[in-house]
């Protein structure tokens, strides 16, 4: 991020967003993104369904998961 803000004049306030694996996130990592200044999380998501999940070879489980 330090090289991002280095590099680009990002406007006060902008929304700096970042997609994690639901996977592999955890609370520590989220504060981690957080205090490097990240404001905005993007779950990185397939699907919920798990025929379809099979279909597109994903190995995600839906158990956090409740649309």
């Amino acid at each position: 991020m330090a090289m991002l803000r280095r590099s680009f004049a990002l406007a006060p306030g902008a929304e700096c967003s970042i997609e994690v694996d639901p996977r592999t996130v955890d609370a520590q990592r989220l504060q981690v993104l957080a205090d490097l200044g990240f404001n905005r999380v993007s779950f990185g998501v397939r699907t919920s369904t798990p025929k379809c999940r099979r279909r597109c070879t994903a190995r995600s489980r839906t158990s956090w998961w409740r649309p």
